[in-house]
């Protein structure tokens, strides 16, 4: 914010570009809130999957689900993430 209070002072426009960008409203990701209404998507096989490996080990890290479900970290992370979206799952 420092900087921004300088360039405001030094560049006329800049003040005003200031204000328009504090006045708008960024939807940022958030970890621990939950969205009001989740990504849109059908729970697959793989889904399921994911949800029978947590209800039988609780606590599991990512990479130990990739090993007991199969697939991509990543795209093991994005399932994760739309399963905790609709409430299936708890961080």
């Amino acid at each position: 914010m420092w900087i921004s209070v300088v360039l405001a002072t030094r560049i006329p426009f800049f003040s005003s570009l200031l204000a328009r960008l504090d006045s708008v409203t960024v939807a940022s990701f958030t970890k621990f809130v939950r969205p009001q209404t989740p990504t849109p998507g059908l729970t697959t096989d793989r889904d399921l999957d994911i949800i029978e490996a947590v209800l039988r080990y609780r606590f599991s890290p990512t990479s130990q689900l990739v090993r007991l479900v199969g697939g991509n970290e990543d795209v093991t992370l994005r399932r994760l993430r739309r399963l905790w979206e609709k409430g299936l799952v708890n961080r």
